[in-house]
C-alpha cells in the first residue's frame, strides 16, 4: 500500500480558505502576465518589427515565469488540477500528443 509523504510547504499554516484564495490571486497573476505577454507578441507582429533582441526578452520573461511555476508545487489537489489545466492551456505545441492526452486525462480524474 502506498504511502503519501507529509512535507511542509511554505503554504502549510493557511487555512483552506485562505489557501484556495492566495491560489486564486496567484493564478490571476499569472494569466494576467500571459494575456499581456499575448497581447505584447500580437502588437510586435501586426508592427513587422524586427528588433530580434524584444522577442527574446519576452521569450525569457515567458521562460522564467514558467521556471518559477515549475519549481512551486502544488500543495492542493485543486492546485494540481489548476496547475494541469494550465500546462494544457500553455503548450504551443511543444509537449507531444500523447503527453497532452495524458494531461487532458487526469484532468478527467475522480480524485479532482
Amino acid at each position: 500500500m502506498a504511502t503519501i509523504a507529509n512535507t511542509t510547504s511554505r503554504f502549510h499554516n493557511l487555512p483552506d480558505a485562505a489557501l484556495a484564495d492566495e491560489l486564486g490571486r496567484v493564478d490571476a497573476i499569472s494569466k494576467a502576465a500571459e494575456a499581456e505577454l499575448k497581447a505584447l507578441k500580437d502588437e510586435f507582429k501586426a508592427r513587422g518589427a524586427a528588433d530580434v533582441e524584444a522577442k527574446e526578452r519576452a521569450d525569457r520573461a515567458l521562460d522564467d515565469a514558467m521556471d518559477a511555476l515549475k519549481q512551486t508545487p502544488p500543495v492542493t489537489m485543486a492546485g494540481l488540477k489548476a496547475a494541469i489545466a494550465y500546462l494544457i492551456e500553455w503548450d504551443e505545441g511543444q509537449m507531444g500528443d500523447d503527453a497532452r492526452t495524458s494531461l487532458q486525462a487526469l484532468l478527467g480524474s475522480p480524485l479532482f
